[in-house]
């Protein structure tokens, strides 16, 4: 019974370990990659990823993604990453079947996505169903429900998208008060468009359209605060 203890007892340590160095190479990796030296990043994703490790294979597809330019090499780490649940990669994967990014567009793959993310809460995969509700699906009831969504979580992106609808489209009203607001929000978040478009608008608001904007600006402020 003690051998057995103490065998049980070197596997944790052993286990232990290897998880603690799997984290150090992880948390290597990310500063590689915020520090754009790529090749380093690689080396040290590529064995954590091909172990199974679902954040690696996020950080790694990250790397081919946004720092090499390269969807191909990107897509089956992110498929590898969200067919095991990680949210961020199935709103990832879902731009890219929406886009064609290293693949050919499938809208309806892109909606199981992101779907799949919006399900966990992900403000990723509500922004870019609405997204691809508006462009792809030309329906703008839906794109703005998602975008309001995600916006209500602080998805800057979404806020100005929310924004321009709400200065008029099909099928939603216009209503250039919550219009300034969004952008105001998106703009304070340093989104240049949202930046841009909210100045345009200031200038041709009527006093009264701009003080019912921050009238509503400070009651989403207070709630969320």
């Amino acid at each position: 019974m003690r051998a057995a203890s103490l065998l049980r007892f070197i596997l944790f340590l052993s286990s232990f370990s290897l998880s603690a160095s799997a984290l150090a190479s992880l948390d290597a990796g990310i500063a590689a990659f915020e520090g754009e030296d790529y090749p380093a990043a690689l080396a040290l994703f590529e064995p954590l990823a091909a172990a199974g490790n679902p954040k690696a294979m996020v950080w790694l597809a990250r790397v081919h993604d946004e720092g090499m330019d390269d969807p191909a090499a990107a897509l089956p780490w992110y498929q590898k990453a969200a067919q095991r649940g990680v949210a961020e990669a199935q709103a990832r994967l879902g731009d890219f079947y929406a886009q064609g990014l290293g693949v050919e567009p499938d809208d309806e793959k892109a909606l199981l996505w992101y779907g799949k993310a919006v399900a966990q809460g992900s403000e990723d995969g509500m922004f870019g169903l609405g997204v691809l509700q508006q462009e792809s699906l030309g329906d703008n009831v839906a794109a703005r429900r998602w975008f309001e969504k995600a916006a209500d979580k602080g998805h800057a992106d979404a806020q100005y998208r929310l924004g321009v609808l709400l200065l008029g489209v099909p099928g939603v009203a216009r209503d250039v008060a919550r219009a300034w607001m969004f952008l105001e929000l998106a703009a304070d978040a340093e989104h240049e468009e949202a930046l841009t478009a909210r100045d345009v608008l200031e200038i041709n608001l009527k006093p009264a359209e701009l003080a019912r904007g921050r009238e509503l600006l400070a009651q989403w402020q207070k709630a969320h605060p």
